[in-house]
């Protein structure tokens, strides 16, 4: 046998092997480039979409003021109550979206940390006095149903944010007349359900999709002209992921939505 023969052939196998290295960790490169040329593209969109609907709360402020100071001694109780009432729906909802911006943006730097204990159900339901007068301004039922004594472990600030949007949203989605209906229900393998659910109008599947994507993060109007995006569903979903859970969402056209985690 050629004694060159054997170095030739490993030399082979080595320049092989480098070659398939090489360009797997090219294909690599490429697809993190990719990832993050499409995250970056997506968080573009989504700051957009909320500088935006910053952007157009503050406008209707602006406009309502305007009309105040131009017309508050030519007006009567009941026209410049109904201004009012438009004027602190839509501060109301600049300051939702921006605790939701400020809760999104202390997810992505590492800010919140998640401090697991163990909770009684009953006792940690965060304050909804806010929700349930917006529900009765709708003539809109707020049922809550919780189980006694029955424990969970779990983050009780991050869950109280949860209910509180999946609450907030429920309501804005539901007609007059409607009913929203919180419910905690023992599950399989000794965890409970959280349901949030409601008579209000329904979502058709790409709807669904698009509800926790950045670059789909777009409002829609409640039943009253109430804005709404998916940015708090989006925190909702992080939150419920330190806690290795996940937000499921079930809808059908004239019956509702159904929005339930388990812990």
């Amino acid at each position: 046998m050629n004694p060159l023969i054997l170095p030739l052939i490993l030399l082979s196998i080595f320049c092989t092997v480098v070659l398939l290295a090489t360009w797997y960790m090219f294909r690599q490169h490429r697809r993190r480039s990719r990832a993050l040329a499409d995250m970056n593209a997506a968080k573009d969109k989504f700051f957009n979409i909320i500088s935006h609907d910053l952007k157009d709360h503050a406008a209707v402020q602006v406009d309502i003021l305007k009309m105040l100071v131009k017309n508050a001694r030519l007006w009567d109780a009941n026209i410049l109550s109904a201004y009012y009432e438009q004027l602190l729906k839509s501060a109301e909802g600049h300051v939702e979206l921006i605790s939701n911006l400020l809760g999104w943006a202390q997810i992505q730097t590492g800010r919140i940390y998640y401090s697991p204990a163990t909770i009684v159900i009953s006792a940690f339901l965060p304050d909804i006095s806010p929700i349930r007068k917006m529900a009765e301004n709708k003539n809109i039922s707020l049922v809550v149903n919780l189980p006694k004594d029955a424990l969970i472990t779990g983050d009780s600030q991050m869950l109280a944010t949860v209910l509180r949007n999946l609450l907030t949203n429920a309501v804005k989605f539901t007609d007059e007349g409607g009913q929203v209906t919180l419910s905690v229900e023992p599950s399989v393998n000794g965890k409970y359900a959280f349901i949030v659910s409601d008579t209000g109008i329904s979502m058709n599947r790409e709807q669904i999709n698009n509800l926790f994507r950045l670059d789909s993060a777009h409002s829609r109007r409640g039943t009253a002209g109430e804005k709404g995006g998916s940015l708090g569903l989006i925190i909702c979903k992080e939150f419920l992921e330190k806690h290795g859970s996940k937000l499921h969402v079930e809808s059908e056209e004239g019956k509702g939505s159904r929005f339930w985690f388990e812990l």
